[in-house]
């Protein structure tokens, strides 16, 4: 999922963001469907440029791979940590 999502994000520079190490978390529900159903921002990163880049790239994400058939769940929350650095 994360690798995923990183994918599609795309932070902005370390000049727009002053060379601060930066760090927002993400909290999403993925359907069954593997859509995106909620998204919210758990902690942001207090610039609000970069807490941008992280919601587009959350809404953006509608093509998250289906769950498997065995996974008996309607749903699954995952805690997402954005950094730059682990892009």
């Amino acid at each position: 999922v994360k690798s995923s999502l990183y994918a599609r994000w795309n932070p902005p520079s370390s000049f727009t963001l002053g060379g601060r190490n930066l760090t927002a978390v993400a909290m999403i529900r993925i359907s069954r469907d593997g859509r995106i159903s909620r998204i919210d921002m758990k902690r942001t990163s207090g610039h609000r440029i970069f807490d941008q880049s992280v919601m587009a790239a959350l809404t953006d994400s509608s093509a998250l791979p289906p769950f498997p058939k065995d996974y008996k769940e309607n749903y699954l929350d995952v805690e997402i940590t954005f950094r730059p650095e682990d892009r």
